[in-house]
């Protein structure tokens, strides 16, 4: 738990949006930091996708990651089950249906 929170410090109670963002931006740096000296392993990590899995270029979704010199590097090419991909597949089309209710109402 104390390095979930590590950099957040500072910020705590404030409340401002950039603080939270900083904070965040600082834990997973150390969370990168972190799996990089620990594991060699993938961790899932929402990540803007590139259109692995058949995830949509531009989505922010958790994909299998990995820390590559402090940068997430999606995972590509594991092999996935037919339920699995299916399961994808409804939360991209639920994540696009979100977007456009969200871009409707911004109009």
């Amino acid at each position: 738990l104390a390095a979930r929170h590590r950099g957040l410090e500072g910020y705590r109670g404030r409340g401002t949006p950039l603080a939270e963002a900083v904070g965040l931006a600082r834990m997973a740096r150390q969370w990168c930091r972190v799996q990089k000296e620990e594991s060699s392993g993938w961790s899932p990590v929402g990540v803007v996708s590139g259109g692995e899995y058949g995830v949509p270029e531009g989505l922010v979704f958790s994909l299998p990651s990995r820390c590559v010199e402090g940068a997430w590097q999606v995972e590509a090419g594991l092999a996935l089950s037919e339920d699995i991909q299916a399961g994808i597949t409804e939360q991209v089309t639920s994540l696009q249906r979100e977007l456009t209710v969200a871009m409707e109402t911004k109009s």
